[in-house]
């Protein structure tokens, strides 16, 4: 099991949903041969690009420079007046036995991305609360200093689905309708945050 090919997948979804509400997208790391799949597992490629069709580089650093140079011109392109905001998404590795909820990162000096994560959080407490009451759920908010965070000129946010290794967490995303639900819940608490900016 692949974490990027079912990241990709929720960010396929996530990006079909904001259409769907009149947002533009633009996926800075794209497979241009895979569209949402529904399969259990996803069969793993390596034929992503960086914006606009860009080779992607071995060296992870060079990696995440090149990710955020093409969000910045994207940017600058667009206009600062327009409300832009990045969203990574991720989904972890860890020990087996570290089961994980969906949190989220900020950059430390962003306190519209802290609000952004904040609004994100939120979103998920209620979807939780609503669809598995006995659950509970445990996801936070943090600042972090991370490349694609630091470097990116928009308001970003870093979301952390889960850990790929772990069983329970898996149930999360092998499941396509989870992975609908997901995004679903993400661009819910995008379009809230867009709705408290945009007045």
């Amino acid at each position: 099991i692949a974490e990027d090919e079912y990241a990709y997948d929720i960010t396929l979804r996530l990006k079909r949903d904001i259409e769907s509400h009149a947002g533009q997208v633009f996926m800075i790391i794209f497979d241009p041969y895979d569209s949402i799949r529904n399969e259990k597992y996803l069969k793993v490629d390596k034929n992503e690009l960086c914006y606009p069709n860009l080779t992607i580089p071995l060296n992870q650093t060079a990696r995440l420079i090149q990710r955020a140079d093409a969000v910045n011109k994207l940017y600058d392109s667009i206009g600062s007046s327009v409300h832009q905001r990045v969203v990574e998404i991720h989904l972890d590795s860890r020990a087996t036995k570290q089961k994980i909820d969906v949190f989220f990162y900020h950059h430390a000096t962003s306190t519209k991305g802290k609000k952004l994560a904040e609004i994100l959080l939120q979103t998920f407490e209620e979807k939780y609360k609503e669809h598995q009451p006995n659950r509970g759920y445990y996801g936070s908010v943090s600042a972090r200093s991370l490349l694609v965070l630091r470097k990116t000129k928009p308001v970003g946010v870093f979301l952390e689905l889960g850990n790929i290794t772990n069983a329970r967490d898996q149930k999360r995303f092998l499941n396509p309708n989870n992975r609908d639900a997901l995004a679903k819940w993400i661009c819910l608490g995008l379009i809230k945050e867009y709705e408290l900016y945009k007045k």
